[in-house]
């Protein structure tokens, strides 16, 4: 099968998922498609398999938004006009690279930038130790203070991991002060040396949580009533600078193969 081939020669209809803030097609450089394709997007996350399969009739285009939407077999199977998914970011463990290849459908990626996830893990950090999110709502209710704070200055820092994003939290920390601890089932202390933090096993007095199981977070989530924790809805990779990057991919991947060409594919592991 031509991996490009759209049924009767209609133009593609190109459907960008999970666009929460509404901004996609501002992002990128979405005019080099015009009359090339038909393109939507949805705002509103689509958790139900047979709602989704329904929204995306027809699509022989997707675009998703990191792992905010799981492909596996059923619905890859479900989605014949499919023939091309775009994922931003170079890797998506909520795509069966296996089943979309079996199914005849190119998944794509896009390239993105490396420090925004730092930059809100310390803005986690921070709003934690000093309450902030407590003291907004407080003070927004007509109250004033009604925590103490905790200094980062000669505190200790646990880390959970020590790869690309974990090694670049310890010279800010050091910065702020702190000791550094981390921690995986597969960190040898050489590594963690190198990096400059130890291995060491404790209690944590609070946590800053960005990422979850499932997402949207479930209203009945006993984290959303948890103690001593910050939560937020999965931004850290959620800035206008890494969109730009993310959408101007995601054209130049659609424009490609609207030419015959691939880029950035990934492939399923051989």
């Amino acid at each position: 099968m031509d991996e490009t081939a759209r049924p009767g020669g209609a133009r593609p209809r190109v459907v960008v998922l999970d666009d929460y803030q509404r901004v996609a097609l501002e992002s990128g450089p979405w005019d080099r498609l015009a009359g090339r394709c038909d393109i939507e997007t949805l705002s509103e996350h689509v958790a139900d398999t047979d709602e989704l399969v329904a929204a995306l009739e027809g699509a022989q285009v997707i675009v998703a938004m990191r792992e905010r939407t799981h492909f596996d077999a059923d619905r890859l199977g479900r989605l014949p006009d499919l023939r091309l998914l775009v994922t931003t970011g170079m890797g998506n463990a909520a795509i069966d690279l296996d089943s979309a290849a079996r199914n005849g459908v190119v998944v794509c990626g896009t390239r993105g930038r490396s420090r925004h996830t730092l930059e809100l893990t310390w803005a986690l950090i921070l709003a934690l130790v000093r309450s902030i999110p407590a003291e907004d709502a407080r003070i927004r209710a007509g109250g004033w203070q009604s925590t103490v704070g905790t200094e980062l200055d000669g505190a200790t820092l646990g880390l959970v991991g020590l790869g690309r994003i974990g090694a670049t939290m310890v010279p800010v920390a050091r910065a702020f002060g702190m000791e550094v601890v981390a921690w995986s089932q597969n960190l040898e202390a050489a590594h963690a040396a190198d990096a400059g933090a130890e291995l060491h096993g404790g209690a944590i007095a609070g946590a800053a949580l960005d990422v979850f199981d499932r997402e949207p977070l479930p209203l009945d989530d006993p984290l959303r009533t948890a103690p001593r924790t910050v939560l937020s809805p999965h931004l850290g990779y959620v800035t206008r600078e890494n969109y730009r990057v993310f959408f101007t991919d995601v054209v130049e991947d659609i424009d490609a193969w609207l030419d015959g060409r691939i880029e950035r594919r990934i492939a399923p592991d051989a």
